[in-house]
C-alpha cells in the first residue's frame, strides 16, 4: 500500500504512519520547479536532557537505484537533490524495522500563491512511499 504527501504536507516535519520493516521501499518525489528541490530523511531525537541521542537509520541500512536525483548521506540523515521538473526515485532498504516516531522527512517546498479562500499552490515535491 502506497503512503502519499503533498507538496504542502511536507513543508512541516512528517512521520511515516507505520513502522518500516526491513525490506525495501521506493521513495517517488515529483518535482513541479523549475528549478532543483530538496528532500530530507532525518533520524529522530529520542530522549531527553543530557541523554538525547538521534536515530541512526542509515547506518544500517542502503539507499540505491537513484533516479533524477542525487544524495549527501550519513548514519543519521540524508539529504536529497531533486532534478527540476523531473520524477525522482530511490529505494531505502533498511537491514532491521524502524519505528514510525524514529525518523521524519520534510522538503523546503515553497508557496507559490494563495487564494482567497486559503487554498495555495506549491512548488517543489510531493512524495510516495511504497513497499
Amino acid at each position: 500500500m502506497a503512503n502519499s504527501y503533498t507538496r504542502e504536507q511536507l513543508r512541516s516535519r512528517q512521520e511515516f504512519n507505520a513502522t518500516i520493516t526491513a525490506q525495501a521501499y521506493t521513495f517517488t518525489l515529483e518535482n513541479n520547479a523549475k528549478q532543483s528541490a530538496y528532500f530530507n530523511i532525518e533520524g529522530s531525537k529520542i530522549g531527553e536532557g543530557s541523554s538525547v541521542v538521534f536515530k541512526e537509520i542509515f547506518k544500517s541500512g542502503s539507499i540505491a537505484n537513484l533516479t533524477n536525483c542525487s544524495v549527501v548521506s550519513g548514519s543519521r540523515e540524508a539529504a536529497f537533490i531533486i532534478d527540476p521538473l523531473a520524477t525522482a526515485s530511490f529505494t531505502f532498504t533498511p537491514v532491521a524495522s524502524i519505528q514510525a516516531s524514529e525518523y521524519n522527512f520534510f522538503a523546503a517546498n515553497t508557496e507559490a500563491t494563495r487564494l482567497s479562500n486559503g487554498a495555495g499552490t506549491f512548488n517543489g515535491v510531493d512524495l510516495t512511499i511504497t513497499p
